[in-house]
């Protein structure tokens, strides 16, 4: 990874049928930016899930977890405000995660 890529995701898809992934770029998205369609290769994202991500040690220890009005979820909020930090983040098509279910009874 370069010096300014904070973090590599894997993609996988949510109980709704995208990706836990969102692009600022327009083209394969969804709805608030979700990607739907499968990508190919190594391409920038804006966020992702923290389902299965590779993320740099400087970046997590140097971040307050919050999650700020209008914003729905805490790990897109974290990519947000590393980016304006400037991180830069990627997703890896090559290495598809499955989402995990858990039951609670």
């Amino acid at each position: 990874m370069d010096k300014h890529i904070g973090t590599v995701s894997a993609p996988y898809l949510s109980r709704q049928g995208d990706y836990v992934l969102w692009s600022a770029t327009g083209g394969r998205t969804a709805t608030g930016g979700r990607i739907r369609e499968r990508g190919r290769g190594v391409e920038a994202i804006t966020a992702a899930g923290f389902g299965c991500v590779l993320m740099r040690t400087e970046l997590i220890r140097g971040h307050v977890f919050s999650q700020h009005p209008g914003e729905i979820w805490f790990d897109p909020a974290f990519y947000v405000a590393a980016g304006r930090a400037g991180w830069q983040h990627l997703v890896d098509w090559s290495c598809e995660a499955e989402h995990a279910v858990v039951r609670m009874w």
